[in-house]
């Protein structure tokens, strides 16, 4: 990530959080804030030291994970979660659980973990480019499809032309090319998306 971006990290169990925060010193990650100094920038309002959060890896397992999440999306609009564990979310809104990039196992997989950190970083960026153009609508449409290239941005456009339309699509493309995440997020994002997605 940029030097200028910070990692959040929010754990109630002391280990974990210096787990987390050595994995990510060690990737090379310079500006990790954690514990109480984290919880003090969220509380701060300070909106120039808030705006510089790049992405909040949160402990899964704790009991107030769901409060943490909220209080980030509180006290800064468009941060993406990294979710270390896997518990049952209540409470929140689609569009925070939208900002979920990944839930990993612990111990962490190094590949999942540096990919999600890219991911994120990719989610942020977009949102900070949308806000700037006043749309953001096609954030969370496209969080799981990464890419800078042309041809993306080719097929994220068109798949912000059909989203919310209801009409057939006809998805073509060699095995492999992600056919089925585009499937998925169009479904996500359709009239039927509170009826299963399921694919043959």
């Amino acid at each position: 990530m940029s030097k200028n971006n910070k990692v959040l990290v929010l754990s109630e169990d002391d280990s974990r959080l210096r787990d987390i925060v050595t994995i990510l010193e060690f990737i090379g990650e310079e500006q990790v804030l954690a514990g109480d100094e984290a919880r003090a920038l969220l509380s701060s309002g300070d909106e120039e030291s808030l705006s510089d959060i790049a992405v909040a890896v949160v402990n899964g397992e704790d009991a107030g994970t769901t409060e943490a999440i909220t209080a980030v999306c509180d006290a800064v609009q468009g941060v993406p979660f990294l979710v270390v564990g896997h518990p049952e979310l209540k409470g929140l809104s689609d569009e925070t659980s939208g900002r979920i990039i990944a839930r990993m196992e612990w111990p962490l997989n190094y590949t999942k973990f540096v990919d999600s950190l890219y991911r994120a970083q990719i989610y942020r960026d977009q949102f900070s480019r949308s806000r700037e153009r006043g749309q953001q609508r096609g954030l969370q449409l496209f969080r799981s499809l990464v890419g800078t290239s042309r041809k993306v941005q080719q097929v994220r456009q068109l798949m912000e032309q059909v989203a919310d339309k209801d009409v057939s699509v006809l998805i073509t493309g060699e095995s492999g090319t992600g056919k089925e995440v585009v499937a998925r997020n169009l479904h996500y994002h359709s009239s039927r998306r509170d009826k299963p997605f399921v694919p043959v």
